[in-house]
């Protein structure tokens, strides 16, 4: 899935983000898992995780959820900072 079409329902749900958090390119889901490519719009100078990037991976939550109910993660495991100052990020989002 693309993720202007996951932006076109945040919108329809009433939440609508400027150009630099809406960084989700794309969405993939294999069984349990979901993926997420995220790329900022400029340089994220000054972070080691520019937080429009892990933004723009909690965007895919809505795939996670078939689009019905939001929510937030309690907690982040295994977050491992390959390289400072990245305008890419991969994610794996898995429920549990």
């Amino acid at each position: 899935m693309e993720g202007e079409g996951v932006y076109a329902g945040l919108v329809d749900a009433g939440f609508d983000y400027g150009p630099v958090f809406r960084g989700l390119r794309r969405v993939w889901v294999g069984g349990e898992d979901v993926w997420a490519e995220v790329v900022l719009p400029d340089e994220p100078s000054g972070f080691a995780l520019h937080p429009a990037l892990l933004d723009g991976v909690l965007h895919a939550l809505g795939v996670m959820s078939g689009g019905g109910e939001g929510g937030l993660p309690f907690a982040f495991t295994g977050v491992t900072v390959h390289r400072a100052g990245a305008r890419v990020l991969h994610a794996r989002l898995r429920r549990g």
